[in-house]
């Protein structure tokens, strides 16, 4: 923080001998890394689809800003200061490509997503059919360890303790709130439906 802040006092000698190298070492990475942020530039090649990509969002519609837990989002806020940072020759990072690309999925209705996903290359979502398959699995898995009568004791190891039965309550109290799982936590599920698969009654 003081690297950062510039509050260093003017003489090192007024350091202790290590505290002043690492302070000088923090200056020089606080230095590298906003030249390298500043570095950061949108290529020439890809200006022109930057251009076309922000303004295929002309045609949406966007929906009024909504409050959730004492917070508000607004789409359209977020998009416009997205747009303002890449038309002043600003790379968009990987999570606000990500983040972009949510909005779009969100409006495709109204979008070019397959020339969208290309230039922020997010990956297309799951098809209608897909995902009702994966629902199916994931709740014939959770029906069959309901039927578990005996569940393994919690082995605790290192800091951690893993609870089978205890995993398993919290995957099934999400499932039944329409929470959609992780790839690690289907991972999981799967996992422990296999390790189980002869216990239920």
């Amino acid at each position: 923080m003081a690297a950062r802040y510039g509050v260093l006092p003017g003489n090192d000698a007024e350091l202790p001998q290590q505290l002043a190298a690492d302070l000088r070492e923090a200056e020089q990475q606080a230095a590298a890394r906003e030249a390298k942020a500043a570095a950061a530039t949108v290529p020439e090649a890809l200006k022109d689809d930057y251009e076309k990509l922000f303004a295929a969002f002309d045609a949406v519609k966007w929906e009024a800003p909504s409050t959730r837990r004492g917070r508000t989002y607004d789409d359209k806020k977020f998009f416009e200061s997205l747009k303002r940072q890449a038309l002043e020759g600003k790379m968009l990072t990987e999570k606000q490509q990500a983040a972009l690309g949510k909005i779009a999925e969100k409006y495709a209705d109204a979008l070019p997503m397959e020339f969208i996903r290309g230039i922020l290359k997010t990956p297309a979502p799951e098809t209608a059919a897909t995902n009702q398959e994966t629902e199916n699995e994931v709740s014939a898995m959770l029906e069959q360890l309901s039927r578990v009568t005996v569940w393994n004791p919690p082995v605790k190891k290192g800091r951690f303790t893993y609870d089978d039965r205890e995993f398993y309550e919290s995957l099934a109290s999400q499932h039944a709130r329409g929470r959609t799982f992780s790839p690690r936590q289907l991972a999981a599920l799967k996992k422990l439906a296999a390790k189980y698969a002869g216990e239920s009654r």
